[in-house]
């Protein structure tokens, strides 16, 4: 029999020099294996292990040394403080992405609304919008939204995670590409993305992202094919006043921009930074 410190201290051995997480990631799977939250981890580590758990523990292990990402070993993903489910068919949420629900929060004063209505285009796991979702009626707000994906697989998990979280009945899923699923008279408050913007030529990517859905991920030569299609349609689905913001490369804030301003002339149009001072969103108020 092993014990829970032997077991831990074989894969951070195994991991290191192929993650630059080795005890953190150990550390991860050993606790989702056991079933077991960070302090347990410490109290019990002479407790003996089964052979079922070790085994359990060692196929991830292994799994985890090709670089599979955590998120999809262990089946979740914390977001702004919420426990979301992934599977390899949605994107695994960033934290970057949360300064984005975090932008939309703080300018909601800028809508002047009784009601609000939330469209995310390309919800993958539903982060973003259940996030929004939630935040927002705790704040007593009224609020419904619209979560539209490609993927149908995706879309049944962002529904899972909208009933786990206690918004399902705010949100409709709908499947299909970017505005198509919408109807010709539909307006929203808020319009929401973070869609595929990797060109596919880039060879800089982490080796990571091969176990994520593509679809998510790439975006035509420039990777912009998908962002040219979703700032064509804001003047059409948005109110006045209305919020768009979309989450994009670090370098590819000057396109953006002129692709927004172009797109939605008569909206106050900027770019936001992310914490680490790189360009990161597109703010849109109409």
């Amino acid at each position: 029999m092993t014990t829970v410190s032997e077991l831990l201290s074989r894969g951070v051995t195994e991991l290191s020099g192929i993650s630059s997480t080795a005890r953190l990631d150990a550390e991860v799977l050993l606790r989702h294996v056991l079933s077991l939250n960070n302090l347990d981890l410490v109290l019990r580590r002479n407790n003996q292990i089964t052979d079922e758990k070790r085994d359990s523990f060692l196929s991830l292990l292994d799994r985890r040394k090709f670089l599979e990402p955590i998120a999809y070993l262990v089946g979740k993903k914390e977001f702004f403080g919420r426990e979301f489910k992934v599977t390899p068919a949605t994107l695994i949420p960033r934290p970057e992405t949360e300064h984005l629900v975090e932008d939309v929060l703080k300018n909601i004063r800028n809508i002047k609304k009784e009601s609000l209505r939330i469209l995310d285009l390309g919800t993958g796991s539903g982060a973003i919008l259940i996030t929004l979702i939630a935040e927002l009626k705790n704040s007593g707000a009224n609020v419904t939204g619209v979560g539209v994906d490609l993927s149908g697989e995706a879309l049944v998990v962002a529904a899972e995670n909208a009933r786990n979280l206690g918004v399902e009945s705010s949100i409709d899923f709908r499947l299909g590409s970017w505005w198509q699923p919408l109807k010709q008279d539909e307006k929203f408050s808020i319009i929401i993305t973070n869609p595929p913007y990797i060109s596919i030529h880039d060879k800089n990517t982490s080796p990571e992202i091969k176990f994520e859905p593509p679809t998510a991920l790439f975006s035509g030569d420039d990777g912009l094919a998908d962002y040219r299609i979703i700032l064509s349609g804001v003047s059409r689905f948005i109110e006045s006043p209305g919020v768009f913001l979309g989450e994009f490369g670090s370098a590819q804030g000057a396109d953006i921009l002129k692709l927004a301003k172009s797109s939605i002339p008569d909206a106050q149009v900027d770019i936001r930074r992310d914490l680490a001072g790189l360009d990161r969103y597109i703010f849109c108020l109409t």
